[in-house]
């Protein structure tokens, strides 16, 4: 995981500061699916599915911020979460693995045979 001060993130890319506010924001308000997948991000910073959402942020979404200067990714709320969408396909075995470890055992373990 990146997680860098705010120090830090000043002398960042544009990317790797993408990169780190995916990591802070690991636990979200989005649809659980969009939870495992920072998660996911987070822990693969460098994955194909963590670049192509830096893409989709900084590009199909022209790099919203919040009022800190911090990314802002609530364009998700309310967005339904289908893996095939957002997870390259050379990646979607692993991050369903994942997504089933990080689901096990939490009442949200029924929505991973959601997405499976």
């Amino acid at each position: 995981m990146l997680l860098k001060t705010k120090e830090e993130e000043i002398k960042m890319t544009e990317r790797e500061f993408i990169k780190n506010q995916i990591c802070k924001v690991a636990q979200t308000d989005f649809n659980i699916g969009f939870d495992v997948l920072f998660r996911f991000m987070a822990e693969f910073p460098e994955s194909k599915t963590t670049e192509g959402f830096v893409d989709y942020h900084l590009t199909e979404k022209d790099d919203p911020r919040i009022s800190s200067g911090d990314a802002d990714f609530t364009y998700l709320i309310g967005v339904d979460f289908t893996p095939e969408n957002w997870v390259h396909e050379d990646e979607l075995k692993d991050f369903l693995s994942f997504a089933y470890r990080e689901l096990e055992g939490t009442v949200y373990e029924d929505i991973y045979w959601l997405i499976k």
